[in-house]
């Protein structure tokens, strides 16, 4: 499931690698001629003067914006990180490798890229983006499915004629099945290429320096000029040089000339496009090259260097006022309360955006979708139509759990206050999640020497198509395993595969399925829909031969604790039953393979009060390092500390649902792992003859005590990572602080 700051990376990949042609040419005015958005001689709306002010190149985006990302002072966070204890070690220990950062700022090609990064970068998508994101992912999802299509036919064909097993025999049917597949395609090919175009996609540096800004943007000019000289003297080739104005901005650059393009597929072309593709499908193909074009071009607008990609000069808008822009857009006004903070970032997705990155992205449906196809066509794995039935069934609940995302205009700031902080607002939802119910677990969050906690509620309708999924995945693998297993193949290999399908599908399966049944019809529905997982740094250490008597009785080790809410206790019984059964089963079969009685463990047990753990008896362990399942009348656990389940049991007595606590929350405390680590270096450092077996053995862990404890200052500065997602007003919300002393 694609959540809102994978959108965020969606976009940015796609900013950086959408190579589509461009569409026809429909430049509107001539090149040359002011192409300046519709001036409003209107203020600019008083809620987005600060935006104007604090968002830089975006009061020159056009309003029509579909995604926009702003970097700001970037110098300024990086003069930060290296005043930090973190950053002076880590240019330290850089140093000490043979890398000096300050010489590498003074390398002049390195000085003019770190200028372009210093103030504000910006990227923009504009209009017409969602469509064609959503061909990009066509187009991928496209060759996912014919490659596994290809596949199952190369499978098919090495079973029925080993010739095939030729290397380039094999490469040439993957060219012929591949390309055509792809060309033939509904959903991509050529239809794809003939609806597809490059959007308007514009990067801004600002450079406040005048010469440093002339220097870069002729050196992009003249690498533009060297790529035109490349690729065909002054465009007799594909290419054409290109100037156009916005306003009293000038822009030059390249334009990849599709007429050019297709005119360079002669007969030869032709006659290999022939292998696959009739001859009005190669006219076709030839068209839709012919209307594309791709235009590169650069200018200075105010204080800015711009890079414009797009199909042609029409394309490229600059707002005449900052009314007209996208910084008075009203759904940027998530960035409003932040505007006077030390922004780093500032992003915003549209909802059609999202949507074309996602309505048509799957994970593993296009696969699905190409191998059944590929074995409704296939000859010699006989009737299997149960599997591509199952197959289908894939595809069907996988769109399902991906579809059930809604999506709405997503926003992002990031700053810097006490460290690091960002809130997103909106962009795509969490059907995963309750985030309207009250939690219980809410006040282990304060746990006294706690390091991490997590807490959410999940929605039991969602977890339960998921976990439908997940069975028919299972079935599928299985079933497929199956066929392939009763293949007649000689080889070797194929043979040690077909032993060990049959084994497990005769001895071991069985069990393993109790066990999946255990846990997918009682265990799940004997539990709540809430979770917790706790750890602590309070642990103690497990009692192994040869450690250090003094390490064994002072050393600390984490304590780990996954809570949820018992709804139904038969049901949780009835679940370790099942798994108990299907445990012993396995024993069974791993004795008799091994040649080796390995009885099933009986567990023990404890009880206190409402309390109960089972365990399993192991050497070494102890009360503070046992994995152990516990439940009192309300709650379910599973743990590395009888001892510690025993104190959340505790906290938990009185616990009920906290009407202010909703969402989900993630806790990370940085200052008692600094804590942890300190304790542990002191408990060495003190007894290091006897954990080293005398003098000369510590000396070495001695000479490093220096270099330890400075690592340990340096990581000294992080307090803590928190994250909470909630609704508010309808609207999902997440709140991240990465804390810095």
């Amino acid at each position: 499931m694609l959540d809102h700051a994978s959108k965020i990376s969606a976009f940015l990949v796609l900013i950086g690698g959408l190579g589509l042609p461009a569409h026809a040419e429909q430049e509107g005015p001539a090149a040359g001629s002011a192409q300046l958005i519709a001036v409003d001689t209107a203020p600019a709306p008083a809620a987005a003067a600060g935006r104007t002010k604090a968002l830089g190149f975006a009061r020159f985006l056009p309003k029509d914006t579909e995604g926009y990302l702003g970097i700001f002072d970037g110098a300024g966070f990086v003069n930060d990180l290296r005043k930090s204890k973190l950053g002076k070690f880590l240019e330290s220990r850089a140093r000490e490798e043979g890398m000096d950062l300050t010489d590498i700022e003074n390398e002049p090609s390195a000085a003019m890229a770190l200028a372009m990064l210093a103030e504000e970068v910006t990227v923009a998508v504009g209009k017409a983006t969602p469509e064609q994101a959503n061909n990009l992912v066509l187009l991928s999802e496209s060759s996912n499915y014919h490659q596994m299509k290809f596949l199952v036919k190369m499978f098919d064909a090495e079973i029925r004629d080993e010739e095939l097993e030729d290397p380039g025999m094999m490469l040439g049917m993957q060219e012929a099945m591949l390309l055509g597949g792809l060309l033939h395609d509904p959903k991509g090919g050529i239809n794809i290429l003939e609806n597809s175009y490059m959007p308007p996609i514009t990067i801004a540096f600002k450079m406040s320096d005048a010469d440093l800004r002339d220097e870069m943007s002729g050196m992009i000019k003249g690498g533009l000029q060297e790529l035109l000289l490349g690729i065909g003297p002054e465009g007799e080739n594909i290419a054409a040089a290109v100037d156009f104005e916005r306003g009293d901005t000038k822009f030059s650059g390249v334009r990849l000339v599709g007429k050019k393009v297709a005119a360079k597929i002669g007969d030869d072309e032709k006659e290999g496009l022939a292998q696959f593709l009739d001859a009005a499908s190669i006219e076709r193909l030839i068209a839709a090259i012919s209307a594309k074009d791709l235009v590169v071009a650069t200018g200075i607008h105010d204080s800015y260097l711009v890079v414009f990609l797009g199909s042609n000069p029409g394309d490229m808008k600059i707002a005449a006022t900052p009314g007209e822009s996208l910084a008075a857009r009203d759904d940027l006004s998530f960035a409003d309360a932040y505007l006077g903070k030390k922004l780093l970032a500032v992003s915003t997705l549209s909802k059609e955006l999202q949507e074309g990155l996602a309505k048509n992205t799957t994970a593993l449906g296009s696969l699905a979708r190409g191998i059944k196809d590929g074995l409704a066509e296939a000859e010699s794995f006989g009737d299997t139509r149960d599997l591509e039935v199952l197959l289908g069934l894939v595809e069907t609940q996988e769109k399902a759990l991906l579809g059930s995302v809604n999506y709405t205009p997503a926003g992002v700031v990031v700053f810097r206050e006490a460290g690091l902080k960002m809130e997103t607002f909106g962009g795509a939802g969490s059907p995963d999640l309750d985030l309207g119910k009250a939690h219980r677990y809410g006040k282990l969050a304060d746990w006294d020497g706690g390091f991490l906690f997590a807490n959410w509620v999940e929605d039991p309708a969602y977890t339960e198509a998921a976990l439908e999924y997940l069975d028919t995945l299972g079935e599928t693998v299985y079933l497929a395993a199956s066929r392939i297993s009763k293949l007649d193949l000689a080889d070797p290999d194929f043979e040690q595969f077909k032993e060990g399908f049959t084994l497990f599908d005769k001895r071991i399966r069985p069990h393993a399925l109790g066990m999946w049944r255990a846990f997918r019809k009682d265990l799940q529905a004997g539990l709540g829909s809430e979770g917790a997982v706790v750890v602590d740094l309070r642990g103690g250490l497990p009692t192994v031969p040869g450690l250090p008597q003094v390490v064994a009785d002072k050393g600390k080790a984490p304590r780990l604790g996954v809570i949820a809410p018992i709804k139904d206790a038969a049901r949780i019984s009835a679940s370790w039953k099942g798994m108990n059964e299907s445990l012993e089963g396995l024993l069974k079969v791993f004795s008799e393979i091994s040649g080796t009685n390995v009885p099933m463990q009986r567990p023990m047990s404890s009880e206190k009060d409402d309390l109960q753990t089972w365990f399993f008896s192991i050497q070494f362990q102890n009360d503070d390092f046992v994995l152990s399942v516990s439940q009192d009348k309300e709650n379910f656990y599973l743990s590395t500390s009888r001892n510690f389940v025993k104190e959340l049991s505790g906290a938990l007595a009185q616990a009920r649902p906290d009407p202010s606590r909703k969402g989900a929350y993630f806790a990370m405390d940085f200052t008692s792992l600094t804590a942890f680590a300190k304790d542990w270096l002191a408990l060495v450092e003190a007894n290091a003859a006897d954990i080293f077996g005398g003098d000369d053995g510590a000396a070495g862990f001695r000479e490093n005590i220096p270099m330890i404890k400075e690592t340990i200052a340096a990581f000294g500065d992080l307090d803590s990572l928190r994250a909470h997602t909630r609704l508010e007003d309808g609207t999902t919300r997440t709140s991240l602080h990465f804390k810095v002393n």
